[in-house]
């Protein structure tokens, strides 16, 4: 992640915040789908759940300009694909990781 424009810029501090933000947030996921450069999480539809995602997606813009986000709502489900460049796709792994996602995350070819 030494490339410029493709690292976080986020302080220690605040990115050990940023993670436990995430954690609480993805601990809310139906599934997740691991693809070469994308992870696509499943969230239930719900109003509060929405707010803190809009909000830590809008955050991620500040610190992270190599991510993009595509929020789409379909039936109960709110669906949430972060997509990172090719030469980035090292990082979902540990990504999933990090917010504690490993656990239910489904590996595709995407």
């Amino acid at each position: 992640m030494e490339q410029e424009g493709l690292s976080c810029t986020l302080p220690g501090s605040e990115l050990v915040q940023r993670i436990e933000e995430w954690r609480q947030v993805a601990a809310q996921a139906r599934s997740r789908t691991l693809g070469r450069n994308s992870v696509v999480a499943v969230y239930p539809l719900e109003k509060e759940l929405r707010s803190k995602l809009d909000r830590l997606i809008e955050a991620e813009k500040d610190c992270c300009s190599f991510m993009t986000f595509d929020v789409n709502e379909a039936d109960d489900q709110l669906i949430v694909e972060l997509s990172v460049p090719e030469q980035m796709r090292h990082v979902l792994p540990l990504m999933l990781e990090l917010t504690g996602a490993e656990s239910n995350t489904i590996s595709g070819g995407r």
